[in-house]
């Protein structure tokens, strides 16, 4: 059993004596943590213990086991659930016994998120965490207890960021979702004892800023990059972004030679969207460049695209390709809309569509967790629209 106090289940049934005529001993329930049950344990008593004091003993026994399982005792399987149990239990135990303030708990929950996520999602954390605390700087809520902190004071907050214009739309969103999820969290460590949050958000819909582009406009850029700049490394990562569907500045950017398998591209966890790791289908326009330019052959820790035009072991800056691609857009008179390095994976999402990709692949390929997600996404790069689905027949009068 893994000795730490933690609040699990316990079972019904107490633990109980039996007079067994081989051995008398002990049986009870206690939740297992690898299987996520009750298991059935036995506690024999030991063979040297007088008759007339078997009684005494066993019920002894089952004082000792009940105190434990209501202490929060557990059964486990492997040695390493056991420790990373043990790690949360006291973990716990000291976030409840501490006095956090506002800005000491974000910084802390930070500090813990660190481990998991990846450098670009803690970058991003910070900013939102900048922005919240701006607020609390300025009505003089950055000490304040993080327990004390009010429904009124969160509702202040939420007010405020929808107001703020100069906020984009999905800004505001993951900066409302970031604080939310940082009181849940120390909710549900126990540190606070309801969740401020709970103020019905006038939540921004989120507009795509990036445009997609039509394929007489591919066609131009594709004759200027290839025959004015002379620029095959910008063409491939363009076909890279339209093929694959990954985000061209972590994704793509940070991409890896030994990440490009036979049939598919790993995105690894560091570098995906909510850093969850998948793999996308290598089609056989994009197996043909991986082919022409032999990138499988090059070492495996060489990025895929780097500042020398070909794979090294150094990637580019974050704006290399954007920059990169900005110009050729200049060059070819696009520049009435927004039509930026996420335009290319609207892009590519729409000529399959129309190509006969079905929603269901589209979604494998994009990472969506949903269904619903990939065809909001659809309509919002104007893929497909409402009335997709909506064939209706009805006779002339």
């Amino acid at each position: 059993m893994a000795d730490n106090p933690k609040s699990i289940p316990i079972h019904p049934s107490p633990p109980r004596f039996v007079d067994s005529d081989t051995q008398p001993l002990v049986i009870y329930y206690i939740w297992n943590i690898d299987s996520q049950s009750f298991v059935r344990k036995r506690n024999l008593i030991p063979k040297t213990i007088p008759t007339n004091r078997i009684p005494k003993y066993a019920q002894e026994l089952i004082k000792d086991i009940t105190d434990k399982i209501n202490k929060g005792f557990v059964a486990f399987n492997k040695k390493e659930t056991a420790t990373n149990f043990i790690k949360e239990t006291q973990e716990n135990k000291r976030l409840t016994k501490q006095e956090f303030t506002i800005k000491e708990g974000f910084e802390n929950f930070i500090s813990r998120k660190t481990i998991s996520l990846s450098s670009s999602s803690v970058k991003a954390y910070k900013g939102y965490f900048k922005r919240f605390l701006s607020f609390c700087e300025k009505h003089n809520f950055t000490n304040l207890p993080i327990k004390d902190f009010s429904f009124e004071q969160a509702n202040l907050f939420f007010d405020e960021i929808y107001l703020d214009t100069s906020i984009k739309a999905k800004t505001h969103n993951e900066v409302v979702s970031f604080v939310k999820s940082v009181f849940a969290y120390y909710q549900k460590k126990k540190v606070i004892v309801e969740n401020p949050c709970v103020y019905e958000l006038k939540i921004v819909e989120s507009e795509e800023s990036h445009y997609p582009l039509t394929m007489e406009q591919i066609r131009l850029m594709k004759e200027y990059i290839l025959n004015v700049e002379r620029d095959e490394q910008l063409w491939l990562f363009l076909n890279f972004c339209f093929y694959t569907f990954a985000r061209p500045r972590l994704e793509l950017r940070l991409l890896k030679v030994k990440d490009i398998l036979e049939k598919t591209i790993y995105i690894s966890v560091q570098n995906a969207k909510k850093n969850k790791s998948r793999h996308v289908i290598i089609g056989s326009q994009l197996e043909s460049l991986i082919s022409k330019y032999k990138l499988r052959e090059y070492p495996k820790e060489y990025y895929v695209f780097s500042a020398g035009g070909s794979p090294g072991p150094e990637t580019t800056g974050i704006n290399y390709f954007y920059k990169k691609n900005r110009k050729a857009l200049i060059a070819c008179g696009l520049t009435d809309k927004d039509y930026g390095l996420y335009g290319w994976k609207h892009t590519g999402n729409i000529q399959a569509k129309i190509a006969g990709t079905s929603v269901y692949d589209l979604q494998k390929q994009n990472g969506h967790e949903s269904i619903q997600q990939t065809e909001t996404y659809l309509r919002k790069i104007g893929a497909i629209s409402t009335n997709d689905n909506f064939k209706l027949k009805q006779p002339t009068i």
